[in-house]
């Protein structure tokens, strides 16, 4: 006969049997703990035949029955149950309780003869797996297991991470975590906010909401405000965060008031609170797209001019960095050329205001560090200004527009020189013309007079001719006296007059 407790590993037990089995049985009290017995024939006398009879009773008790949790609140639970029907071989003496959570066991403990535990110290609103097995003086049975919830409670903790996303000169768009997952107790069903003038001052604005972000408008400009947040369940709401304070921007500087191709001029903002420097920073604008908020960037984010040049998409950089101490009137020219250091670091001409491009927008803000700790605030954004188109003449070097009236200047200047050289050229060109015509009109008229004088004056010179001021004309000679003709006369023939133009030449 084999027997085993795990069904891998087997026990032998060798039984001698009735050989005349028809009238007789063998008969052999054999006791073992077993889960399954098996009987093999070792010697036989003909055919093997054997008849088994095997009795006993379940060492082990049965499982528990009627698994109940009562009295659940938010820390808390009691359990009961009753005993098994069947106790085992053994009396039942003991109850083995274990409690887990996600997978964990966090509770195993061993009672004596009791049908009810009290469960402490748990965490509320979560779920717990609990299982009861009874037992006695050789094991436990089978387990019961069952699960079940604690109740709600108010969070246990704050709001975490409150932070702004983006400033301006009269809002602050903030933004927190949840409390701890273990300390949120429940459900959130909402956040109250408060902003006020002082680190535990009294609110002067209060926000509700379900979700976690608030914009607060209807602020000042470049004021320190200190933001605090509590979370609720539906049993009741938590502490307060400890309070975080943020500075609102300053206005934004106005639009360049000059420009060159490669430069822009801009009248800075000086801050009227105390400071320890600022920083310039300036962004080339891609296709008129705004910028993100100016407090969006974090210093890490803000790059060097030669950086700003080499990456392909537009960087924030820093142009300048100008102390309090430095400060020599407002008027700031981006793109001049000039090298500036970082008060905060030991090398020197950190920042290098580079040349910008020609027919280019840029917008700038100001960073100003209020104090060793690195508190700040920052301007908005600048409206968009734009450099000038780049140009053959010119030097890039004068920012006051001087260059733009020098070209202005010489362009004019070379017109008029080729607006005279064109009227001098017609001038020639019209009076040699009439000069020309003027010489053949009067070879003409010549031509014509002697062929008149010629064909007009009669052979037997009884005319003469009379010129005056007045009039051309050929006039009848008196007949001497005996001449036959006392009738003889002449007709006038009209000469037309030849007046010549008195033109003053250049020839």
């Amino acid at each position: 006969m084999n027997y085993t407790v795990d069904l891998l590993n087997w026990e032998i037990v060798i039984h001698q049997g009735n050989k005349n089995a028809y009238d007789h049985a063998s008969w052999e009290s054999i006791y073992v703990i077993t889960r399954a017995l098996r009987f093999i024939p070792l010697t036989y006398v003909g055919q093997p035949c054997m008849r088994v009879e095997t009795w006993g009773t379940t060492l082990l008790s049965d499982k528990p029955i009627n698994l109940t949790i009562s009295n659940i609140t938010s820390r808390s639970a009691e359990i009961s149950w009753q005993d098994p029907v069947n106790e085992g071989r053994f009396d039942l003496s003991r109850f083995w309780i274990k409690l887990k959570k996600e997978n964990s066991r966090i509770l195993n403990i061993t009672t004596g003869r009791v049908n009810k535990y009290e469960i402490n110290n748990l965490t509320p609103y979560t779920t717990y797996e609990i299982s009861v097995a009874a037992g006695n003086d050789y094991g436990f049975g089978e387990e019961t297991i069952t699960s079940f919830s604690t109740s709600e409670e108010a969070p246990s903790g704050p709001p975490l991470n409150i932070k702004t996303t983006s400033r301006s000169a009269s809002s602050l768009s903030l933004t927190w975590d949840p409390p701890d997952t273990t300390k949120q107790n429940g459900v959130i069903i909402s956040y109250t906010a408060c902003v006020s003038h002082s680190k535990k001052g009294p609110c002067f604005q209060t926000f509700i909401t379900s979700v976690r972000k608030w914009l607060v408008g209807n602020l000042n400009s470049s004021k320190k405000y200190y933001v605090r947040v509590f979370a609720s369940t539906k049993v009741g709401h938590g502490s307060y965060s400890e309070s975080k304070g943020f500075f609102t921007n300053e206005r934004p500087v106005e639009k360049a008031i000059a420009e060159t191709s490669s430069t822009l001029t801009f009248s800075l903002d000086i801050p009227s609170k105390k400071f320890v420097y600022f920083y310039v920073v300036a962004l080339k604008l891609e296709d008129g797209k705004e910028p993100a908020s100016s407090d969006s960037y974090k210093d890490n984010e803000l790059v060097t001019y030669a950086t700003a040049e080499k990456s392909t998409k537009p960087k924030p950089y820093v142009a300048a960095v100008v102390t309090s101490s430095g400060v020599d009137g407002n008027m700031f020219i981006l793109g001049d050329g000039r090298n500036t250091d970082d008060p905060t670091s030991r090398t020197t001409s950190d920042y290098f205001n580079g040349p910008l491009e020609p027919g280019t927008s840029y917008s700038i803000f100001q960073r100003i560090i209020i104090n060793e700790k690195g508190d700040y605030y920052s301007t908005d954004w600048s409206p968009s200004s734009k450099t000038g188109e780049d140009t053959v003449l010119g030097t890039h070097e004068n920012d006051d527009g001087s260059e733009k009236y020098l070209i202005g200047i010489i362009a004019l200047a070379i017109l008029l020189d080729i607006s005279f050289v064109i009227i001098a050229y017609l001038v020639y060109q019209t009076r040699r013309l009439k000069s020309s015509s003027t010489e053949e009109n009067i070879e003409k008229t010549d031509e014509e007079n002697y062929s008149r004088h010629s064909y007009d004056i009669p052979e037997n010179n009884n005319c003469e001719h009379v010129d005056d001021e007045q009039s051309t004309y050929t006039a009848l000679k008196r007949p001497d006296p005996g001449d036959e003709d006392d009738h003889l006369y002449g007709h006038l023939n009209p000469v037309p007059n030849v007046y010549v133009d008195q033109v003053e030449t250049a020839i």
